[in-house]
C-alpha cells in the first residue's frame, strides 16, 4: 500500500492501504473531497433566495442568531438540499472510479461497493449473469431510496411553506405594531390648546 508520512514534521509513516479502517478513510475523504463543491454551490444559492426582510422580522421579534437559523434558514435550505442529498447519495453510491482507483477494493475487498462488484463479475471473471443481479439489486434500492426521499422532500417542502407564511404573518404583525407605537407617539405629541389660545382665537374671529 502506499505509505503517507509526515516525516519532515518528525512523525512516522502510515501505510494508508494496509488496514480496512485506514483504506475506508481515504475512500471517504476522496469522496467527500469530490462532493463538497456541488453542496456548496447548491447551499449558496439557497441561501441567496432567502428574503432578507424574514430576518429584520426576526430581529424585531427579539430572536437571537440561533432562533433566525433553526426557524428561517434551515426550513429554507432544507427543499434545496433534501434533493442535492439525493444525488449525492446516488452519485456515491455508484462511485466506481473512486473506489477502482484509489484502493481497487483492497485491502482483502473490505471497500468494495456494489458497482465494483458487479465490474469484476462481469470484465474479470466473466460471469455476465451475476453481474446483471447486481446492477438490479442496485437500481431497487436507488429507485426505494429515491421513492422515500421523494415523500420526506414533500413533507419538508409543505413545512417550509408554512414556515415562511408564519414567518410573513409576523413581519406583519412587527410591522403593524411599530407604526402603532410611532402613530401613539405622534398623537401623544399633540397638546391640547391652552384656555389663552382659545380665548385669543375667538377674540379674532
Amino acid at each position: 500500500g502506499a505509505v503517507v508520512g509526515v516525516q519532515p514534521f518528525g512523525g512516522q509513516g502510515l501505510s494508508w492501504f494496509d488496514t480496512p479502517f485506514t483504506a475506508f478513510l481515504t475512500v471517504l475523504t476522496t469522496n467527500g473531497w469530490l462532493s463538497f463543491p456541488f453542496m456548496m454551490v447548491v447551499s449558496l444559492g439557497a441561501l441567496q433566495s432567502i428574503p432578507m426582510e424574514l430576518y429584520e422580522a426576526a430581529r424585531v421579534d427579539g430572536a437571537s442568531r440561533w432562533q433566525q437559523f433553526k426557524a428561517i434558514t434551515l426550513p429554507s435550505l432544507k427543499p434545496a438540499l433534501v434533493p442535492a442529498i439525493i444525488l449525492s447519495v446516488v452519485w456515491t453510491f455508484n462511485q466506481f472510479n473512486v473506489i477502482f482507483l484509489v484502493t481497487e477494493g483492497e485491502p482483502s475487498n473490505s471497500t468494495e461497493i456494489l458497482i465494483t462488484q458487479a465490474y469484476r463479475y462481469a470484465f474479470q471473471r466473466y460471469r455476465y449473469g451475476y453481474a446483471a443481479a447486481y446492477s438490479t439489486v442496485i437500481f431497487g434500492i436507488l429507485l426505494m431510496y429515491s421513492m422515500v426521499q421523494n415523500r420526506l422532500s414533500r413533507a419538508t417542502e409543505a413545512a417550509a411553506v408554512g414556515g415562511s407564511a408564519c414567518a410573513s404573518r409576523s413581519m406583519v404583525a412587527a410591522h403593524w405594531r411599530t407604526t402603532s407605537s410611532s402613530g401613539a407617539a405622534a398623537s401623544g405629541s399633540r397638546r391640547r390648546p391652552s384656555r389663552a389660545q382659545w380665548s385669543a382665537t375667538s377674540d379674532r374671529k
